[in-house]
């Protein structure tokens, strides 16, 4: 007992041979100090793998949703003439035009207030419409998974039912004014891509998902980081906003084209070589 020792096991021996006494060691300070460090290490390396799956997950997610509203466009415009469906901010010959608002899908009393006067009774607008009228029943469809900005889905999830403020989604409508119909639309034409009102919308940050005319969803890559920083980073000069969106729509219309853009594109339309018109001209 006195030993200082502790004898774990005695091995077996031969008549007379002296019983074999083991220690146990303790881990030392250092070597802790050495775990930890080594597991920092591998953390440190690992978290940037494993952000960057998350975030290819979440951009599935968001895939997913634009081919739903996408495919919620397609259905209305079967249903309604060939027409998309209509927005406030897209009204050029309103004193208030501003396209860059087309996330907004359901507005307030006090929103529409200086705006035209709605001919219907809710104050559903733009994409809102496929909610209400049930092309998309799923809210959370209209929120992209990886969006930071100040328009989460959780911020808007009650106002669905209650209808008592402005909902905001995290995607952004295009209604060139120059085309009547769906189906006169070029295949390159884009209607709908992440939000690009201002920077702080921008919901992947190194690109963009966008719905083209051809129902078809692409991914716009913004590797040079281009188009993000073309955006306002606030809405302090309205001009600025619509033309920095107008100009966003040329970008994501263009991509892939070897042509250069078709001058002006203004109201929301143009970019693609010979306007958003199948065939040609505006």
């Amino acid at each position: 007992m006195a030993s200082r020792d502790r004898l774990i096991r005695a091995t077996p021996r031969s008549p007379g041979q002296r019983p074999v006494r083991r220690s146990v060691r303790g881990f030392s300070l250092i070597d802790l100090l050495v775990s930890l460090a080594v597991i920092t290490t591998l953390t440190a390396i690992m978290l940037p793998a494993l952000s960057q799956a998350q975030e290819a997950a979440r951009r599935v997610g968001c895939a997913s949703n634009m081919r739903q509203i996408g495919m919620a466009l397609q259905m209305y415009a079967y249903d309604y003439g060939d027409r998309l469906p209509q927005s406030q901010f897209l009204d050029v010959d309103d004193r208030t035009y501003s396209p860059q608002d087309t996330i907004f899908i359901y507005l307030s009393e006090e929103t529409t207030g200086n705006r035209v006067v709605f001919d219907y009774e809710d104050r559903w607008d733009g994409l809102g419409f496929l909610f209400d009228r049930e092309y998309l029943d799923a809210s959370q469809a209209f929120y992209c998974p990886s969006h930071a900005g100040d328009h989460a889905f959780e911020h808007y999830r009650e106002l669905y039912d209650e209808r008592d403020g402005d909902i905001a989604t995290n995607y952004q409508y295009r209604l060139p004014q120059n085309v009547r119909y769906f189906s006169d639309y070029r295949s390159s034409t884009t209607l709908l891509a992440d939000a690009m009102r201002t920077r702080l919308d921008y919901n992947h940050l190194v690109g963009n998902y966008m719905f083209k005319a051809d129902l078809s969803v692409t991914w716009y890559a913004d590797t040079d980081g281009r188009l993000f920083a073309s955006l306002p980073s606030d809405l302090t000069n309205a001009g600025d906003a619509v033309q920095a969106l107008e100009m966003a729509w040329e970008v994501l219309d263009t991509k892939g084209d070897s042509e250069p853009a078709a001058p002006g594109g203004g109201n929301g339309g143009g970019g693609v070589p010979g306007g958003p018109i199948a065939g040609g001209g505006n």
